[in-house]
């Protein structure tokens, strides 16, 4: 069951507690009753139904706050940014609103997990915090660009997630070696411009690189094929040129490859290697420019595509980060003319979409040698 109602006033007068764990119920109304308890360490409030503004906090015992998925609006209160002592924020899914600023977190050293997604706020992007792992901003109403101080102050980050804002301006170029802790890098739906850095250090993390939905231009970088646990890329919807990656083939854990609706063109050339793409198992590039035959020899050799035992095969959907909880990749296809948004993707789900392209020739018998599409 699930537990109801306000929050009594009276709760407010145990002074000596450390950790209020109320996640997961149906509470409304004020979190006020609980902001002035003096002992508190850790408070959970998140997944109710909370309302109202957040109070000041004026205790410095404080590490963990999550007000996660409720209804509370109104601005974040600047005493939040003064606790020194918090390692854990997550204010996600409200409807919290005002202007963020560049040095907002500056006096917060020891926050590792800091979550202000799924809100109104505005302004510039903050700077994260240097001890901060895992940073979520997305689908804000952010604009401007992003600094550079982002890559100087923040070498421990595994998540970054800017999302879904109105970000704008060139990518910067340290974002691909700034930290080797980096796994998820997610810039989709912004207003990005310019090319993609061609920066990407041979030592890093990265899982999953997602662009989709900006204003990109140019080649895919060639330093791509130095991401060696890459599972997921996606730059679709942008505007890239030039020929087909063909260095990506030997990225041994690449699983989704998403170049559709981009301005790619010319043939696909016969792959030299024997085992490309071994894992690839959704590859979208339609909507480009592509020409000549398809190309019979990497559909040959995409044996992740062809034996899958479901009856034996662990169902489980393709999961982002590195213990964090971070979510689920999601993707939008094409099926029989309908847009189809997928907001968990299953790890035995296969796709091809080679549609609106300038391909001509037969279509190879092979094909019907990948059996799990």
């Amino acid at each position: 069951c699930k537990f109801s109602g306000s929050i009594p006033a009276s709760l407010g007068n145990l002074t000596q507690i450390t950790t209020l764990f109320l996640t997961g119920n149906a509470f409304n109304g004020s979190i006020a009753p609980v902001i002035p308890i003096p002992s508190l360490v850790s408070l959970y409030l998140g997944n109710n139904k909370f309302t109202g503004h957040i109070s000041e906090f004026h205790s410095n015992s404080l590490k963990v706050i999550d007000l996660s998925s409720n209804q509370l609006y109104g601005t974040i209160p600047s005493s939040i940014f003064q606790l020194v002592n918090l390692t854990r924020l997550d204010l996600s899914l409200n409807y919290l609103s005002g202007n963020v600023e560049l040095g907002m977190f500056s006096n917060q050293k020891n926050i590792q997990y800091l979550d202000l997604s799924h809100n109104l706020l505005q302004g510039t992007l903050p700077v994260p915090p240097p001890a901060v792992s895992f940073f979520s901003i997305s689908n804000n109403k952010l604009t401007g660009d992003v600094p550079q101080l982002v890559c100087n102050n923040a070498s421990m980050l595994q998540v970054l997630d800017l999302s879904d804002s109105s970000l704008s301006g060139a990518i910067p170029h340290c974002l691909g070696n700034f930290s080797k802790q980096l796994s998820v890098l997610d810039l989709r739906n912004n207003r990005f411009s310019g090319t993609i850095p061609n920066t990407f250090a041979g030592d890093n993390s990265l899982t999953t690189i997602n662009f989709n939905g900006n204003g990109l231009e140019g080649p895919v970088p060639i330093s791509l094929a130095n991401c060696r646990y890459l599972e997921v890329l996606d730059l679709g919807n942008n505007k890239i040129s030039g020929k087909f990656p063909h260095w990506l083939e030997n990225l041994p854990w690449l699983h989704v490859l998403i170049l559709g609706s981009n301005g790619l063109h010319g043939p696909i050339t016969t792959s030299k290697t024997k085992f490309s793409f071994p894992n690839l198992r959704v590859i979208d590039i339609s909507y480009n420019n592509f020409s000549g035959p398809l190309p019979v020899e990497y559909f040959r050799r995409m044996t992740s595509m062809m034996n899958v035992d479901e009856a034996n095969y662990q169902l489980q959907y393709m999961a982002l980060g590195n213990g964090y909880g971070y979510g689920y990749y999601q993707m939008t296809i094409t099926m029989k003319g309908s847009t189809i948004k997928m907001k968990k993707v299953l790890s035995i789900f296969t796709a091809i979409d080679f549609s609106k392209n300038q391909f001509e020739g037969e279509i190879p018998k092979l094909i019907g040698n990948l059996n799990s599409i």
